[in-house]
C-alpha cells in the first residue's frame, strides 16, 4: 500500500508566483487540448513547462488533475 503522503505530494500543483504570462503559449497549449485527447509537452530542463502548465490549470474553469511522475512511475507493479 502506498502512503497517503506521496499520493498527495504527487497531486500537489506547483504553487505560481507573479510570472509573465505567456498567452501565445498558451493558447497554443489550449487548442492542442480541445483538439486532441492528448498533447505532450517536451523540452529540456529550466525551459518553463511546469510554469507553463501551472498557469493554464489555474487560468481553466474545466477540471485539472496534475499528477507528478517519479522513477517508481515505472514500475508497472506500483
Amino acid at each position: 500500500m502506498i502512503p497517503s503522503l506521496i499520493v498527495e505530494a504527487k497531486l500537489a500543483r506547483p504553487k505560481l508566483p507573479r510570472v509573465l504570462k505567456r498567452r501565445r503559449l498558451l493558447d497554443l497549449l489550449a487548442a492542442g487540448t480541445r483538439d486532441h485527447p492528448l498533447t505532450i509537452l517536451s523540452a529540456g530542463a529550466g525551459y518553463g513547462k511546469t510554469t507553463l502548465l501551472a498557469s493554464m490549470a489555474d487560468a481553466s474553469s474545466d477540471d485539472v488533475l496534475w499528477y507528478s511522475l517519479g522513477p517508481e512511475d515505472s514500475d508497472l507493479a506500483v
